[in-house]
């Protein structure tokens, strides 16, 4: 895994539906500027993130599912 901080972000938004809707591209941008605004030292990988929300999804779906 490259950047455990990407990957859980994008985990968090896969896992929560209010995220669903919204393209990839956008939902990176949006934590790249709120963490900014928090000045916490972060690489930010856009691969990472998305493979983390596509496992918070995929998670997401499997429990709504059992």
């Amino acid at each position: 895994m490259s950047d455990t901080h990407s990957y859980n972000a994008g985990y968090h938004r896969g896992l929560n539906t209010e995220y669903h809707d919204v393209p990839i591209e956008i939902l990176f941008k949006q934590w790249i500027e709120q963490i900014d605004i928090l000045l916490i030292p972060v690489t930010f990988d856009p691969y990472a993130f998305e493979l983390g929300y596509k496992q918070g999804l995929k998670d997401y779906f499997e429990e709504s599912n059992a």
